[in-house]
């Protein structure tokens, strides 16, 4: 099963649960939706400590440019939008930042920028299942 791993300062807010989404560079396998996935910080280490389990609700492609701007890209979408600077700023609270200004230096610093990586969205495990059963309930 797929492990993501959190540097310390993003550890309290995934084991709270108030972190529910990161940010990765593509994998080989993508990411998909249904996915169980171990959260743990310090992983290959001896201070590797296991924060949770989750299921993977949603992947999506984001861009951050080399202007810091960022936007989701999307098949078939031929001008995507970028966020606007309120969208910006919420989105990056939600990945455990205080400012955009936080959020675009660390991918500048760790990546390069322009960026881009999957948004990985999980929640507890079994929504997937209880959202299925849901809409077959509906129809």
């Amino acid at each position: 099963m797929p492990a993501l791993n959190f540097k310390t300062a993003f550890a309290p807010m995934v084991e709270a649960g108030i972190k529910t989404q990161t940010i990765r560079k593509p994998r080989k396998r993508p990411w998909r939706r249904g996915d169980r996935v171990h959260l743990y910080t310090g992983l290959r280490t001896q201070e590797c400590r296991k924060l949770g389990e989750g299921e993977v609700l949603e992947v999506r492609r984001l861009l951050i440019a080399a202007d810091g701007r960022a936007r989701f890209q999307q098949k078939g979408q031929l001008f995507p939008r970028y966020m606007s600077a309120q969208e910006l700023h919420e989105f990056a609270q939600a990945d455990g930042f205080d400012t955009t200004e936080e959020f675009v230096e660390f991918f500048r610093s760790h990546y390069g920028l322009p960026f881009t990586g999957d948004v990985i969205y999980w929640g507890p495990v079994g929504t997937v299942q209880q959202e299925l059963e849901l809409e077959l309930e509906l129809e």
